[in-house]
């Protein structure tokens, strides 16, 4: 929880600087920066899901979501 926490942390203060720097090789290390933070927080957060899941929903957590979308509705329409 420690690594995500810190993960989502930077992802947000690189945001921020995403917003506010005005030179374009800056703003190209900050969005380096923000890809990394951003594999920082996703791995372990997926794995904690995964973890945490009952073992008939693995791999359906987010399945409901997209159920509810109107472009897969109508696509069943179709």
């Amino acid at each position: 929880m420690r690594v995500v926490a810190f993960g989502i942390t930077l992802v947000g203060v690189s945001v921020v600087g995403l917003g506010v720097v005005h030179k374009l090789l800056a703003y190209l290390l900050i969005d380096v920066v923000n890809g990394l933070a951003s594999a920082i927080c996703m791995g372990p957060m997926r794995t904690i899901i995964q973890t945490e899941t009952d073992e008939k929903m693995a791999g359906r957590v987010f399945g409901q979501a997209r159920r509810n979308t109107s472009v897969d509705a109508a696509c069943n329409a179709a």
